[in-house]
């Protein structure tokens, strides 16, 4: 069963008579009826299905109450469809096990199957997919995978090694020369911390798109992703990643690491990613973004941190064509952007239409520029408008044309720029209203693009502003009015954060352009905006937006922060749980005196018929006869015995030990849990007691040494060792009969 949300049309016959219609005319001539047909274009059926694992109904994906519950279970979409998946309610996650990896149906080029995150606050919560190996594995074709919810954030999210036993190796595994995909949309996803995320090899145009993805790529891994034999046409039709942030390690003090994006082929577009780098293991010479042969290739807007080797490589097999390389960030780092030949005996070759422009480099030891490695021609390149602060070189081997480049240093880079700090990511490189250096200084380039890093729109004639900013309210000069948003710091670390508890930490959002600054600042659980999360900021002005981090569950976390107006931009924050360490106390008991264990009864008559043993009270006497041992009702015969005192001893008497405890003095105690056996350290039995300092433990074997300890559990569950233990012998309850008997 589906649900239709679009139907199929069929034709209509229609008698017009006389008159003349746009769409087919019918007219009677001499009695003869001509009749035109008229028909509505054909739509295709679309049918919406549903995926939540918590669902009870007849599971066919008809709606959320007969949802299918796992992802195996999906089957009949078709082009066109949308496949909601359950993240159960707003702030909350569900996960749903693979036991392999995902090969989803893909529709037609003009209509790719959906699969979405739920979009009402029911289900709009978080998706965790788990499982081992890839989590998306083979040529896909015509699919489009959001974990968008209309928020800004990921609520798609592949499980990690942090906090999982069995978790993704990487994103998505395509191997093979001659497999394809086309059409494919990776979209809203946190990726975790992942070996690797795209092993996606060949890919024909209408291409790939990859967005919205946050990813810590693991020690030891040789890239992010990994692109090859991308078959497009012009530009930004073969691969498309844009607005994704990626820490890759490298080796301190070293050049070896982990690549982020690697790519070869044509209509390759690469634009508002973060590439960070941190200390950790790589088996590369790291670059940020290394692309082999290249043609119709757009690198634009994207921020690099720190890393081993060059922001941006074109390690060029072949002649590179048509290659735009413009309004990026490079900060610290082995270099900037070199567009090389690396082919050996290859070169040399002929770069045509390279466009290196308005690019901005801070203390890496190569310098942005068209740097060469062997002899080669240049026709139509240009190199313009760069700014290059404490960097070693401009350029290597490069003879075309060069115009309005910028070398300066530290000192006076804190003059030009907002805020200035060597090596630092918290810079803000907007410009100064005194950096007439650079403010109108540029040569304008909108034949080749029209906006800055942060969106604003370059002017159509007239000088451009030097750098990937515009100067924000100088409109004399050329530059805008308009709000232009900027965020410090890019990112915040929470660190190990207690679970049950909640550390609140700062942004601060300024208007750097001019005109007002408005929109609002959001992130998913377990992150929330406690203040400032709504601004209107004039020219210049400031606002804290205060992030809380209130974990619950034990795991590693990581969040986008969505900051919209004047351009929009992202912030990350993320954090880590653990149990909160709090330390049991120790414990004592009070026995109640231990019984005898012996019941009696006295008989006074000769028995000469069954006589039956109940236990109901406890006599004293002298001269007892022991005659059995008795456990429960007991049925015994007795023959002409004379007047006797019956001694009865009980088998299975049961007792008790009554515990107490001082209260913990640490915080987050939610109660207390008691553990026992009958050999010291080996707990056969525990039983949740709540949050009291008190405890009986009953039904406990009469007269045998137990064994106790005592721990204490927190909103995370059992967070302290066994302190201490003791030994008792529980009270035995008292177990009495009486004799009923009959005869003479």
């Amino acid at each position: 069963m589906r649900t239709i949300s679009k139907q199929k049309v069929g034709c209509a016959s229609v008698a017009l008579g006389w008159s003349s219609q746009t769409m087919g005319v019918t007219r009677v001539l001499g009695g003869i009826l001509f009749l035109a047909v008229l028909c509505n274009p054909v739509q295709a059926l679309s049918a919406t299905w549903y995926v939540d694992n918590t669902a009870a109904g007849s599971q066919n994906g008809s709606s959320w109450a007969n949802a299918w519950t796992s992802i195996s279970q999906i089957s009949g979409v078709s082009a066109g469809d949308t496949v909601y998946f359950s993240g159960g309610p707003s702030g909350s996650t569900q996960t749903y096990s693979m036991s392999g990896t995902w090969t989803p149906a893909g529709g037609t080029a003009s209509a790719s199957i959906t699969y979405q995150i739920g979009q009402d606050s029911a289900h709009n919560g978080t998706v965790i997919f788990s499982g081992s190996g890839s989590w998306l594995g083979g040529a896909l074709q015509n699919v489009v995978i959001s974990g968008d919810a209309g928020d800004g954030q990921m609520h798609f999210s592949i499980a990690n090694p942090a906090n999982n036993t069995s978790y993704y190796g990487e994103a998505w595994s395509n191997p093979g020369a001659s497999t394809y995909s086309s059409g494919v949309r990776i979209s809203y996803v946190n990726l975790g911390q992942i070996p690797v995320a795209f092993d996606t090899w060949p890919i024909q145009s209408p291409g790939l798109e990859i967005d919205h993805t946050w990813t810590y790529v693991e020690t030891g891994a040789d890239h992010w992703g990994n692109f090859s034999t991308v078959q497009g046409t012009t530009w930004d039709n073969g691969l498309r990643i844009h607005d994704c942030i990626m820490y890759v390690p490298c080796i301190a003090g070293s050049a070896t690491g982990c690549d982020g994006i690697q790519a070869s082929g044509t209509g390759l577009t690469f634009y508002n990613n973060s590439i960070i780098r941190y200390t950790g293991n790589g088996i590369n010479h790291q670059d940020g973004i290394q692309c082999l042969t290249m043609a119709y290739v757009k690198i634009y807007n994207n921020f690099f941190n720190n890393l081993g080797n060059s922001s941006i490589f074109g390690d060029n097999f072949s002649s590179p064509s048509h290659v735009h390389i413009y309004n990026n960030i490079m900060v610290s780092g082995g270099g900037g952007i070199e567009m090389g030949d690396d082919s050996g005996a290859a070169g040399p070759f002929t770069f045509t239409d390279v466009q290196v422009d308005n690019n901005l480099d801070v203390g890496t030891s190569q310098g942005s520029g068209i740097g060469t490695h062997f002899a080669s021609t240049f026709s139509s390149c240009l190199f313009a408008n760069n700014i290059m602060v404490d960097c070693s070189q401009i350029t290597t081997g490069y003879t075309g044309p060069s115009s309005n480049n910028v070398t300066t240093t530290s000192a006076i880079a804190i003059s030009l720029f907002v805020n200035y700090l060597a090596g630092s990511t918290n810079s803000d490189f907007h410009l100064k209203s005194g950096a007439g250096s650079l403010i109108g200084q540029g040569v304008n380039l909108s034949a080749y693009f029209t906006t800055d890093y942060a969106g604003n729109t370059r002017p159509a004639t007239g000088p451009w502003d030097i750098g990937p900013y515009i100067y924000g309210t100088n409109s004399s000069s050329g530059g805008s009015t308009n709000p232009v948003i900027q965020v410090a710091p890019g990112r915040i670390v929470y660190g190990m954060v207690l679970g049950g508890t909640s550390v609140t930490n700062s942004f601060t959002v300024k208007n750097a352009g001019g005109g007002t600054l408005s929109g609002t600042a959001n992130v998913g659980a377990p992150f929330s905006i406690v203040s400032g999360g709504s601004y209107n900021l004039s020219s210049n002005q400031s606002q804290t937006v205060l992030v809380v981090f209130s974990p619950t569950v034990a795991s590693n976390y990581n969040q986008v922060v969505a900051l919209t107006g004047g351009g929009g931009t992202n912030a990350t924050v993320s954090g880590s749980a653990t149990n909160a360490l709090v330390l049991a106390p120790s414990i004592t008991n009070s026995p109640a005196g231990q019984a005898s264990g012996v019941v009696t009864e006295k008989m006074t008559a000769n028995v000469t018929n069954l006589v039956t043993l109940q236990f109901t009270t406890n006599l004293s006497a002298p001269n007892w006869q022991t005659i059995g041992t008795f456990s429960g009702s007991t049925n015994l015969s007795f023959t002409n015995l004379p007047a006797v005192f019956i001694r009865g001893v009980c088998s299975n008497l049961t007792g008790s030990v009554t515990l107490t405890w001082p209260p913990s003095g640490a915080p987050l105690v939610k109660g207390y849990m008691v553990y026992y056996g009958q050999v010291s350290h080996n707990y056969t039995s525990s039983v949740d007691v709540g949050n009291v300092t008190t405890a009986t433990i009953s039904n406990l074997a009469g007269n045998k040494v137990y064994y106790f300890a005592i721990d204490t559990y927190g909103p995370l569950g059992k967070v302290s060792p066994y302190l201490n233990e003791i030994s008792a012998t529980p009270q035995v309850n008292i177990i009495d009969f009486s004799l009923t008997f009959g005869g003479s």
